[in-house]
């Protein structure tokens, strides 16, 4: 289940690249947001616009992708 910090998070996220792992059911879990700026990967650790922690949301796929 999302629990955005805020309604523009959900906006933005999908913008975002996501690391991923698949759980002990084998539902993909997307976690550790984060941007590429030439080759080098630079996490989101806080949401551009509450300011709240985003970096240790764990959103699974099936939900993200509806968003």
């Amino acid at each position: 289940m999302i629990t955005p910090c805020c309604n523009s998070f959900l906006k933005i996220a999908q913008t975002f690249s996501w690391m991923s792992y698949s759980d002990e059911n084998g539902n993909d879990i997307l976690c550790m947001p984060h941007i590429f700026v030439k080759d080098i990967r630079y996490r989101i650790n806080n949401c551009p616009s509450c300011g709240k922690e985003v970096i240790d949301f764990k959103i699974p796929v099936s939900e993200f992708s509806n968003q």
